[in-house]
């Protein structure tokens, strides 16, 4: 596993994580490699910043700016359900860190709420590049992981990339940039109700959910005001096919901002 360190950054005066990838870790190296060429291609106010990277006696370094409020899981874990405003104003943030991700031809395969770190209370930044993937199909072989291998977080994972390339289906499925509106869904569902839609200790069990078992409704009595609107657009972003989502990260967007208009 990488080990990830705070430290400072004397030149610029600040706060920086440093995080170590083991030289005796191949594909670990591999995928920080990808994580490295993806930041190069990306520049986004929504996107982590990848400040500094090389090699070291022990391996690989990536660098990036520390934001000391946390992550959007440790937030859910502390406060339970989000206001649906809060909630909407951090999808928004994620949205238009995927769109940028999907423009440039790349689809994430992790987004989760631990992967959100917040700026401030409702400003939220897309982070952790290792998994990302191409979807141009010209350039498919580029991707670092094997179509048959799903690759993400079992709690957060689309039903297609659990299936990619088995029983005859595309192998190419689990490259859909609609598998990162699946974790979408999935981190709207998490901040509204307080929980995950799916829990288990076994990730075999929490794949088979995704691809077989409806979410659970909403809870009816939580402690935070619910909002009919946005609850669906969760369950619409986690419908098991692919064409039955949200055509993009714009569209989804748009949704968010139609239920909870920008005050």
């Amino acid at each position: 596993m990488s080990t990830v360190y705070r430290a400072t950054d004397l030149q610029r005066s600040e706060a920086v994580v440093i995080k170590i990838v083991p030289a005796e870790r191949p594909d670990l190296i591999m995928r920080s490699e990808r994580e490295v060429a993806a930041h190069r291609r990306l520049q986004h106010p929504r996107i982590l910043p990848l400040l500094d990277s090389g090699t070291c006696d022990r391996g690989h370094y990536l660098v990036f700016r520390y934001l000391k409020l946390g992550d959007v899981e440790r937030l859910v874990v502390r406060r339970g359900p989000l206001r649906p405003r809060h909630a909407a104003s951090l999808m928004i943030h994620l949205l238009d860190a995927l769109g940028a991700v999907h423009g440039c031809g790349m689809t994430h395969r992790d987004v989760k709420a631990s992967n959100l770190l917040l700026e401030s209370e409702e400003e939220a930044t897309l982070i952790d590049f290792g998994l990302v993937a191409m979807y141009a199909p010209h350039e498919r072989s580029r991707r670092i992981t094997s179509p048959l291998v799903p690759f993400g977080t079992p709690g957060y994972i689309a039903p297609e990339r659990c299936l990619a390339g088995k029983y005859g289906s595309d192998p190419h499925a689990d490259l859909d940039p609609r598998s990162d509106l699946y974790a979408c869904g999935v981190v709207l569902y998490e901040l509204l109700a307080g929980q995950l839609p799916f829990r288990s200790p076994d990730p075999v069990e929490l794949v088979r959910a995704h691809i077989f078992e409806d979410p659970p409704p909403f809870p009816e009595d939580g402690p935070r005001p619910r909002c009919p609107e946005l609850e669906r657009i969760a369950l619409w972003a986690m419908r098991k096919l692919p064409d039955s989502r949200p055509a993009s990260a714009e569209v989804m967007r748009a949704a968010i901002l139609a239920a909870i208009p920008p005050r």
